[in-house]
């Protein structure tokens, strides 16, 4: 609005903002549909220490999906500024047991144990 144009201004900062911060703080509903589209077996969370702006709300995210859908998660933490801060062997272990988790789960699933 051209007679108004702080207020416009300030609206159209609001409504992206808004728009941002909607899909950081609810991505779990996207990944909802794409769980149900693809029948996804897993899902991994890799937070950076320092860049909390894209990592903020994720281990929320984690949960709320969790609640949602009966599917395995898996939360790696890493550091694009730091590299004393990740263990190479801790994150290479948690992942193959992710995986593990998931093959153990398919095979429960056929034998009906699930």
């Amino acid at each position: 609005d051209l007679s108004n144009p702080l207020d416009s201004l300030a609206e159209g900062i609001l409504i992206s903002v808004r728009d941002a911060m909607d899909s950081m703080f609810n991505s779990e509903i996207p990944l909802v549909k794409m769980i149900d589209d693809f029948t996804l077996d897993g899902v991994i969370y890799h937070p950076i220490k320092s860049c909390r702006t894209v990592s903020t709300g994720l281990a929320d995210n984690r949960r709320a999906l969790m609640e949602m859908r009966d599917i395995q998660t898996l939360f790696i933490e890493s550091d694009m500024m730091d590299t004393r801060v990740v263990s190479e062997a801790q994150m290479k272990n948690r992942i193959d047991a992710f995986f593990e988790g998931l093959a153990s789960r398919k095979i429960r699933e056929a034998v009906g144990e699930i």
